[in-house]
């Protein structure tokens, strides 16, 4: 979406009016042959909290003049005026260009009607993604509408990315700002709302894509985080038909404010209810789905990937550490132990695990009788 154009501030526009007439006369033209649609725009729906940037607005110019104060003290506040130029200077403009500035609310209602009501289309429901940057940082959040017409497919996932970052929050910073945006309003109208699930202050760039999901005409969204000075990519999936996602990423203060327990993990499908589940004919039967060969009895790479979590060595060495194992990490016998865990979680939620598969309680220690299975890696 071109939001440079016509953009006007003093007009409370981000775009003209034709602009989303013939974006709609696009997607009406070719929406029988469109699953998902991404929309790209530079101008984030879901950043800051409204309250607290209209607070920053409404004082800023009580900022800018005490730096020019300042700065006719002399050599030295000429220095410190320079350093506060350089680095923040006048962003109540940056702040405005935001769908979620309240200036701007009578058109993000009017594009969020369209992009809600294209999603819950009677006879041919598109799924959509909102792409953004531009803002020095990432992340991801959910637009969410309370319209009864959009109760079926009632969220939006919103992922942002920037190769620019700024310097990290400390842990305090990084608790106000994610209690600060836990629930945002956006719109004019009160039906929208986002939620900004994760925030990374680090350099990243992300790589989205979509595979299908076992109903038909239904999609997965898989978005990768590769963020700077991480070796492991941060991984997020979207049910573009439910709405749901799950993840495998932990809070980015929370080594400073909890303990490892507190980091979410990424959920399995089968865990949301288990109780009669016939649990290896269920994987069996993704296993056909796949067209793959995959060998879950004993791997717990392909198992993992049945279960749709993240199977990467190091998704395996954090969740083996996480839930307790003794063991040098990143070993076949690491591997086989965490296999056991894997089907006794499955068990625990109340599945028919075959007794063959369920292991004996143990304290944490690998066990040395299993290490003649094949090494995965």
């Amino acid at each position: 979406m071109d939001l440079r154009s016509n953009r006007n501030w003093m007009e409370h526009k981000l775009f003209a009016d034709e602009q989303l007439n013939r974006i709609k006369q696009w997607v009406e033209a070719k929406k029988q042959e469109i699953h998902t649609l991404f929309v790209i725009s530079p101008v984030v729906f879901s950043h800051g909290s409204p309250v607290i940037d209209d607070l920053i607005v409404a004082r800023w110019t009580w900022v800018l003049w005490l730096f020019d104060r300042i700065a006719k003290l002399g050599k030295w506040g000429k220095g410190i005026y320079t350093k506060f130029t350089d680095q923040l200077g006048d962003i109540r403009d940056d702040i405005r260009d935001s769908w979620g500035c309240k200036e701007n609310g009578p058109q993000t209602d009017l594009l969020l009607d369209f992009l809600f009501g294209l999603q819950n289309d009677a006879t041919h429901p598109v799924g959509v993604v909102i792409l953004s940057g531009d803002i020095h940082t990432s992340g991801y959040a959910n637009i969410y509408s309370s319209e009864e017409e959009h109760e079926e497919r009632s969220s939006i996932p919103h992922i942002t990315s920037s190769s620019v970052g700024y310097p990290p929050f400390n842990w305090i910073l990084e608790a106000i700002y994610r209690y600060a945006t836990k629930s945002v309003m956006l719109g004019a109208r009160g039906v929208y709302t986002s939620q900004i699930s994760h925030h990374f202050t680090s350099r990243s760039v992300a790589v989205l894509s979509l595979r299908r999901a076992r109903g038909e005409g239904e999609f997965q969204l898989k978005v990768k985080y590769y963020l700077e000075g991480y070796p492991e990519p941060h991984i997020l999936l979207f049910d573009l038909s439910r709405r749901s996602h799950r993840e495998n990423i932990t809070w980015v203060a929370q080594d400073k404010v909890s303990s490892k327990e507190y980091a979410p993990s990424a959920h399995v499908d089968l865990e949301a209810g288990l109780v009669g589940v016939d649990i290896e004919a269920a994987l069996a039967a993704r296993a056909q789905g796949t067209g793959m060969k995959l060998n879950w009895r004993e791997s717990i790479v392909d198992l993992m990937k049945l279960l749709g979590l993240d199977s990467s060595l190091g998704a395996r060495k954090q969740r083996a550490e996480k839930w307790g194992y003794e063991g040098t990490l990143g070993t076949p016998e690491m591997n086989i132990w965490l296999h056991q865990k894997v089907v006794e979680r499955l068990r625990q939620n109340g599945g028919n695990v075959p007794a063959d598969l369920y292991p004996q309680p143990h304290d944490g220690a690998p066990e040395p009788a299993a290490a003649t299975r094949q090494p995965e890696v």
